[in-house]
């Protein structure tokens, strides 16, 4: 739903086989990149919605080569503007400036079964690190590697109950919220 101020009522974006709009009714997350556009993640791709003309441009693994699966969960803006994508069975990152998409797994032992029904996350701390909280707990992105990896300290993985929100502190302290507690 869009709302409108000026008379004070919701405009009402729904599914239709029959006319151009939304790609499903299930709505994963929402994003804006720019002035321009929404990115809406749904079960069948990604509806980047003209937020002036309402037109809609849809992003799916059937039109273009730009995703891999049509399952959006998750987005992250990165501070630099570009966007991480997480969906059931991978992780793509979108250089906006060239238009590329480039595509990541999700660490080992990973079930695609638990992103059905629940959505990873992704977060950029104030190290501008990539860290992705899943079912098997956090992971930071390793770009020399081109991977994602489990969050260590000490050489011991920090979390490895299912992980749904990762914020930081002002004092750069990670707070790590879990279905089987807080990690700090």
């Amino acid at each position: 739903n869009k709302y409108n101020e000026q008379q004070d009522n919701f405009e009402h974006y729904k599914f239709n086989y029959n006319t151009e709009s939304i790609s499903d009714n299930e709505i994963w997350d929402l994003t804006q990149l720019d002035n321009d556009y929404l990115w809406v993640a749904t079960n069948n791709g990604i509806d980047k919605i003209d937020i002036v003309s309402n037109n809609i441009i849809k992003i799916n693994k059937k039109n273009n080569n730009s995703i891999i699966s049509n399952q959006i969960r998750s987005f992250l803006k990165t501070k630099d503007g570009n966007l991480w994508i997480n969906t059931v069975y991978n992780i793509s990152f979108y250089n906006v400036e060239k238009n590329i998409f480039t595509h990541y797994k999700y660490p080992p032992k990973t079930t695609i079964e638990s992103h059905v029904k629940n959505a990873p996350v992704l977060f950029e701390d104030s190290k501008n690190q990539i860290l992705l909280g899943y079912e098997l707990g956090l992971a930071k992105f390793n770009p020399q590697k081109q991977q994602f990896e489990a969050f260590t300290i000490n050489n011991s993985e920090a979390v490895t109950s299912p992980v749904r929100v990762v914020c930081e502190d002002f004092k750069g302290n990670l707070w790590i919220g879990t279905y089987e507690g807080l990690y700090i």
